[in-house]
């Protein structure tokens, strides 16, 4: 019913709470969130805690990751506008996974192997930081050697992000159970409200 009406509703966001299910339980059933999260035709906030106790804290950091792609980027949009409106700043995530710094090494010398990794950061972040500059965003580039999950989600929490900004690829709930998605696992792991963008969503593409 949420997401059949949600297509009518002259809204900019969905907000949604989030329950922190077993992840058995979520896999199998799946929680309101989750669906809305996969399939709602607008941006969706999910909060976890308590309602009864909101914050009215100003908007200061965003946080937006990236790994280069086009569905990725498909977040920035969104966030340029949200830090425009607020007056926060744009971080600029991206992370190096383990293995792809691993895999890079093999029968390479160590400047070329960071050459590489240089080479991989600037396609990830360069359009952003563009895009940043051209909004009159105040913006940072950060960079972290980790799974994309566990950059984004330890990020937020060690320097206090008011708000995550990422795409989804909408995955079914077989696929997730099997592979997992980076926005489903970031949603579930900190307790930093996290604006999930549908590549494709007219609004903000």
């Amino acid at each position: 019913m949420l997401l059949d009406e949600a297509g009518d509703w002259p809204a900019d966001l969905l907000a949604v709470g989030t329950e922190g299910q077993g992840a058995l339980a979520r896999a199998i059933v799946g929680s309101v969130a989750d669906q809305v999260v996969r399939s709602a035709p607008r941006p969706v906030l999910t909060v976890r805690g308590d309602p009864a106790t909101p914050s009215t804290a100003p908007i200061e950091r965003v946080v937006v990751p990236t790994d280069g792609s086009a569905a990725s980027r498909a977040a920035a949009p969104f966030a340029i506008d949200l830090a425009a409106s607020t007056g926060a700043r744009v971080d600029l995530l991206h992370a190096i996974p383990p293995q792809l710094e691993d895999a890079a090494r093999v029968d390479r010398p160590a400047a070329q192997t960071r050459q590489i990794r240089e080479e991989v950061v600037e396609a990830a972040l360069t359009p952003l930081v563009e895009d940043c500059r051209q909004a009159g965003v105040d913006h940072e580039r950060v960079v972290r050697r980790a799974r994309a999950r566990e950059a984004i989600a330890d990020y937020a929490d060690e320097t206090d992000v008011d708000v995550i900004v990422m795409a989804t690829h909408g995955r079914s709930g077989v696929e997730r159970f099997l592979l997992g998605s980076v926005t489903d696992k970031v949603i579930r792991s900190t307790d930093t409200p996290v604006v999930t963008i549908r590549p494709g969503d007219a609004a903000w593409a």
